[in-house]
This record gives C-alpha cells, sequence and structure tokens, in this order.
C-alpha cells in the first residue's frame, strides 16, 4: 500500500468513526483491505481510493465494516455484570418501572446478551416485571447481523454458567441459538459514536461502551462521554473498559467504581 493511499484511509476513518489509526498500522490496514479491493474487482488501493471517493456514502460502511476490531465474549470483565446485577436490584426494590439501558460497542452480542442474562436474572430474583429494554448498537452492519441470529459455538458459550445456558439457549446443531426471552429484551441499530446527537432518545439508566474509546483521541473522547451524559438519568451509570481511562473530565463524570462514572450535575 502507498504512503499516499494509507494517510488518506487513516483521516477518512478518523474523520467518520473517531477511530484513530496509528503511522505503524500501514501493514494491517493493507491486509484487511485486501480482500474487500478484490471483491470489488479492483486492482490496488489506488483504485479503492477511487471508487470509495466516488461511492463514499456507501462504500464507508464497508470500509469501517473492515477496519473494526470485534474482540468480545460472554461476561468479559464480569465484575461490571456483578455491578449491574446489584445496581438493578436496588433500583428494581425502588420501584421503578422501567429501565432503558445502551450498549453502545454490541459487536457480535456476546456483552448485549450478557447483560440481558443478568438483567432477567435480577428480575427473577426481585420478583418484578418491568418496562426493560437494551438498545445494541455498533458501527459494523455485519457484526449486528451475527447479534441479531443470536447463534454461538460451543467454545464461545463457554463462559455463560451451565444453569445459565440452560436457561436462556437452546442447542440446535451443536451451536447455542438465544431464546426469545432474551431476543425480545434486545433492539439492535446501527450506530456511529461520531454522529451527535446520538440518534436515540433518554433518559438512560445505564450506558455501556466498553472498550472502544481506547481507539478515540483525547478530544473525540470528551465528546462522546458528553453526548452519554446527556442522556443518562441522573444516578444513572456510565461503564467504560477496564483499561479504559476518563482521566481528566471531571467536570464532566465522576468515578464510582472501577471504571463506572456517573455524570457530574
Amino acid at each position: 500500500m502507498k504512503t499516499a493511499s494509507f494517510e488518506f484511509l487513516r483521516k477518512t476513518i478518523h474523520d467518520e468513526s473517531g477511530i484513530v489509526v496509528n503511522e505503524d498500522k500501514m501493514a494491517m490496514v493493507a491486509a484487511r483491505l485486501t480482500k474487500r479491493v478484490r471483491s470489488l474487482g479492483l486492482a490496488n488501493d489506488e483504485d479503492y481510493i477511487a471508487f470509495l471517493k466516488e461511492n463514499r456514502k456507501t462504500e464507508i460502511v464497508e470500509l469501517l465494516d473492515v477496519i473494526s476490531t470485534n474482540v468480545t465474549r460472554f461476561y468479559r470483565e464480569d465484575q461490571h455484570f456483578k455491578f449491574l446485577d446489584e445496581y438493578l436490584i436496588d433500583i428494581l426494590n425502588t420501584g421503578r418501572k422501567r429501565i432503558r439501558i445502551w450498549c453502545a460497542a454490541s459487536s457480535t452480542g456476546e456483552e448485549p446478551y450478557t447483560l440481558a442474562i443478568t438483567a432477567l436474572e435480577a428480575l427473577r430474583k426481585t420478583g418484578k416485571q418491568v418496562d426493560l429494554k437494551i438498545l445494541a448498537t455498533d458501527i459494523s452492519p455485519t457484526v449486528l447481523g451475527h447479534a441479531q441470529r443470536g447463534v454461538y459455538s460451543e467454545q464461545n458459550a463457554g463462559p455463560i454458567p451451565p444453569e445459565l445456558l440452560d436457561r436462556y439457549f437452546d442447542k440446535v446443531d451443536g451451536q447455542f441459538v438465544a431464546k426469545e426471552i432474551l431476543k425480545q429484551m434486545l433492539v439492535f441499530r446501527r450506530v456511529n459514536l461520531m454522529d451527535q446527537p446520538f440518534p436515540l432518545k433518554g433518559p438512560l439508566d445505564l450506558i455501556f461502551c466498553r472498550n472502544v474509546m481506547i481507539y478515540f483521541n483525547s478530544t473525540d473522547r470528551r465528546k462522546v462521554v458528553e453526548g452519554f451524559c446527556k442522556l443518562l438519568t441522573p444516578d444513572g451509570r456510565l461503564v467504560v473498559g477496564l483499561s479504559e481511562s476518563l482521566n481528566g473530565m471531571g467536570d464532566v463524570v465522576e468515578r464510582d467504581g472501577a471504571s463506572i462514572y456517573r455524570r457530574v450535575l
């Protein structure tokens, strides 16, 4: 890949998604783009750049799909789900009748389904019946399609405790398929975190946006967090990845646990 092509792609990816592609990632970008270039019947990266410029509105979705890193698993950073269980039980016991959660980087669905399982278990423990929905979004239509299907291999489903796996999934042809009780709780939608104001309505009780903002620069990270805070209830929480930090945003959020924040009122 030529340097000029790489620099154009770096800028385009950042402008459209906030993802920062470092200068040492040329080989990675070239490798990931190869399949897309071939599928379009193009000869090289220069031809692809020309195609992208002519078809930016539609092709940018495909480019971001190719570039996005989708590393996830059920119960990843499980202490956040222990927090979620306690938080939900607390607000359910106050008599709250409506709860809204946003999973802002759903990838192939493991995280939003873990959220749904945790929520349903909290309802079981409290005996409450409430209007509880989880919005699961991602920038990639490909991973969203996978998430909507809710079908996982035995290996991928491994972190799910056996009792919960039996309660919330059906085993079909050696794979685990999410039951309707899970799917009914989830709404899947493509959302680009750089598109603000966010195309959804609050108030939200919880926002999970884990291991995404690590790819953003400080300016874009603040922009996204400020957007989240506009949607959170006064006692709502924002959960980010354990490797992420919101240092320098004390005027916007305050820490309330391990990578858990509440908005500054």
